[in-house]
């Protein structure tokens, strides 16, 4: 699902981190509930691993965005000296 037509890798990658982020958070509130009803967690929990991997995916490629804007502006910079 595309948020905006006109969104940037950056804003993509930033939105997927927030998203994975309540994803993580959700999947840990459920496993908690389970537990406190005393029900198998197993399955939960697999796909917590699986959301945690997801978000460091996320994470990692957001930063790999972030230091090429940084390296492109110092480039610009050098470049205008």
């Amino acid at each position: 699902m595309v948020k905006e037509q006109h969104e940037t890798a950056l804003e993509m990658a930033d939105r997927h981190v927030r998203l994975s982020l309540r994803h993580v958070a959700r999947q840990k509130e459920l496993i908690e509930k389970l537990r406190s009803h005393d029900l198998a967690t197993d399955s939960t929990e697999q796909l917590l691993a699986t959301f945690v991997s997801i978000q460091k995916a996320h994470e990692a490629y957001l930063l790999r965005l972030l230091a090429k804007v940084d390296r492109d502006q110092s480039k610009d910079r050098f470049r205008r000296a």
